[in-house]
């Protein structure tokens, strides 16, 4: 035999190979727990990370690839050379192996990615660094903010401006309190925990470790915007203050499963975004302004980053006279636009509102007309009274 046959049976040899491990990493994927990310639970994953055993989607891959190869190292199943070694290793892990011994230990209320209620890329990226790079999840001992107490320097926006300090925050017992210098003797602010909510705002503020905590002054809701100067420091305020609210909630409701406690923290809006608004005759012209739905509570500001609502709302039972529907109200006015305009009716006062596409419109309507639906509960009755409308 020639060289040349001989090299193209080499070709025909590699080939032949290539294939036969594709197709039986495509049979492992079919297994249960693999045919979903490692980490995020999204279907058909066609990355893989062949040292830890698991099959991953492209977005989680690419985190594991910021990992180092000394934790992950990372290939996608279709498209890159495999060894008969990687492909036996990976078909006696796989993923729910991995999970058993990566999540032993993972809090209940510990956001995962691809959750309905928290996405964003910091949840993302800290649920694999705690995961794999940390092992936080391996013993309790690891996860600092079941302790009750964090303190630590975050950057808070100023409320007339748009300058971001360092301030001192502490959070111990039921109190979340911060200082404007590191010495000072008195609190700028003292905030009881159970009355947080915190969401991440890395799109709203424009920076990825951004972090929204709002809370009830006065009956006004107050919001502060900070962010932490690296990603697990968020993460680790972000869990501390759940912790201490999860909690709080066992305490105050020992009857109800802790699964069921986990609607009740608040960690993030129910939908959030730019309206147009008017007055109810339709006399006034529409103004832009930054609604947020926060269970029963919408709120709506001037600026998306103000620190003080113009205008709030809680949102009762339809036998209270709550209703929404498309359009106008009768008698008003109606203004040429190019939005799409509904009506929220809350007792006796009505809300003309105009979303910039028919599909907002038809989202915001959908998620206040399921609140309009719900009936009250005590809690909501007490939440009521604390909320000041205007």
């Amino acid at each position: 035999m020639c060289v040349h046959d001989t090299f193209i049976e080499t070709l025909y040899n590699i080939v032949a190979m290539g294939d036969r491990f594709t197709s039986e990493l495509q049979s492992i994927i079919q297994h249960s727990g693999n045919n979903q990310c490692a980490d995020c639970r999204t279907n058909f994953p066609d990355w893989s990370s062949y040292n830890l055993g698991v099959f991953l989607c492209v977005e989680c891959a690419g985190i594991h690839r910021n990992l180092g190869a000394y934790i992950s190292k990372v290939k996608t199943v279709s498209y890159d050379s495999w060894t008969d070694d990687q492909v036996q290793f990976i078909a006696s892990h796989g993923n729910e192996l991995a999970r058993t011994k990566y999540e032993r230990h993972v809090p209940l209320f510990y956001p995962r990615p691809g959750s309905t209620r928290i996405s964003s890329r910091l949840v993302r990226e800290q649920w694999i660094r705690a995961k794999y790079e940390r092992m936080e999840f391996l013993d309790e001992e690891r996860q600092s903010y079941l302790s009750g107490f964090k303190e630590g320097i975050l950057y808070k926006k100023g409320r007339g401006d748009k300058k971001y300090l360092p301030r001192l925050f502490r959070m111990e017992s039921n109190t979340l309190t911060y200082y404007v210098k590191q010495d000072s003797l008195e609190p700028k602010q003292v905030i009881s925990v159970s009355d947080i909510m915190i969401v991440f705002a890395a799109d709203k503020m424009g920076h990825p470790n951004g972090m929204q905590i709002s809370f009830l002054h006065d009956g006004l809701t107050r919001n502060i915007y900070v962010y932490a100067d690296d990603g697990k420091d968020a993460m680790d305020w972000f869990l501390a203050i759940l912790n201490n609210n999860f909690v709080r909630l066992q305490i105050a409701f020992p009857s109800i499963p802790k699964e069921d406690l986990l609607t009740r923290l608040r960690c993030s809006f129910t939908k959030e975004g730019y309206l147009l608004k008017t007055g109810s005759k339709g006399t006034e012209a529409f103004r832009k302004r930054w609604f947020t739905l926060d269970d029963r509570r919408l709120t709506y500001f001037e600026d998306k980053l103000d620190a003080y609502p113009k205008g709030s709302l809680f949102i009762a039972h339809r036998s209270d006279n709550f209703t929404i529907v498309k359009g106008y109200p009768q008698g008003c006015k109606e203004q040429k636009n190019d939005g799409f305009v509904f009506t929220l009716v809350a007792d006796d006062r009505v809300y003309v509102l105009c979303a910039e596409t028919e599909g907002d419109r038809d989202q915001w309507m959908e998620v206040i007309g399921k609140v309009i639906e719900r009936f009250m509960t005590p809690q909501d009755v007490t939440a009521s009274k604390l909320l000041r409308r205007h």
